[in-house]
């Protein structure tokens, strides 16, 4: 299910919601304080997975 995050314009509460349908045509309000001035950012990305992940080193580090 998409998630989709929030951020009301009149108190600043950054909140995320699952939609199911389109986006743009649900009002989406505050749970906070109740607005709908909200305003969709960016969220971070996460997934699951049940294979380990090794990092691999790339150089020295270092910027040129």
């Amino acid at each position: 299910m998409p998630m989709f995050d929030y951020r009301c314009a009149r108190c600043r509460k950054l909140f995320t919601r699952i939609i199911l349908k389109d986006p743009e045509k649900m009002t989406i309000s505050c749970p906070e304080c109740g607005s709908t001035d909200v305003e969709r950012v960016i969220s971070a990305f996460s997934t699951k997975s049940s294979q380990k992940i090794h990092a691999s080193s790339c150089g020295q580090g270092g910027f040129t």
